[in-house]
């Protein structure tokens, strides 16, 4: 790996919608490292773009619908 996306290091991601950021030792205050404050990101909004995913191959433990050859019904 070339890039450590560093700047992502020092914060907690809550991924839940209906539930609060737990508090904790690495949601608040100064890093153990001493280079940076944790904090906490609420709803954040995602990065990117939306993946184009391929079908699953056969016997891999999906649903037949979404497997490469599939039948048709």
């Amino acid at each position: 790996m070339d890039h450590e996306a560093t700047e992502h290091s020092y914060y907690v991601l809550n991924t839940s919608l209906d539930e609060p950021t737990c508090e904790g030792r690495s949601s608040f205050g100064s890093s153990l490292d001493g280079r940076a404050e944790f904090s906490v990101r609420e709803r954040p909004e995602p990065l990117g773009q939306k993946p184009d995913l391929d079908k699953a191959r056969p016997n891999s433990g999906t649903q037949i619908e979404k497997q490469k050859h599939a039948p048709t019904p």
